[in-house]
C-alpha cells in the first residue's frame, strides 16, 4: 500500500544523488534520479502527488514525465509560518 495517495503534498529531499536508486518502504520498488528530478526537487517547495503507479511509486503534477519514490521524499509538505 502507498504512503502517499493522490492529492497530498509532499516535500522533496534536497539532498538527492543523480544516478542514484532510491526505494519504496516495501523494498518491491526502485528508480533512480535524473538530473531533471534534481532540478525539480531543488526548485519546487512541495509537489502533489498526481497518481500512483502500479508498483506503488508516484506521479507528480508538476512532473508527471517520471516516478518517485518514498526514497526521494521528505514527507508531507508543511507551510511554515511565522
Amino acid at each position: 500500500m502507498p504512503k502517499y495517495k493522490p492529492g497530498d503534498k509532499v516535500s522533496l529531499r534536497k539532498d538527492l544523488v543523480y544516478d542514484q536508486i532510491y526505494r519504496m518502504e516495501d523494498g518491491d520498488a526502485s528508480d533512480c534520479v535524473t538530473h531533471e528530478m534534481l532540478k525539480t526537487a531543488e526548485t519546487l517547495p512541495f509537489a502533489t502527488i498526481q497518481g500512483v503507479a502500479t508498483n506503488g511509486e508516484y506521479y507528480l503534477e508538476e512532473d508527471n514525465e517520471y516516478l518517485w519514490t518514498d526514497g526521494m521524499i521528505e514527507g508531507l509538505y508543511t507551510e511554515v509560518t511565522t
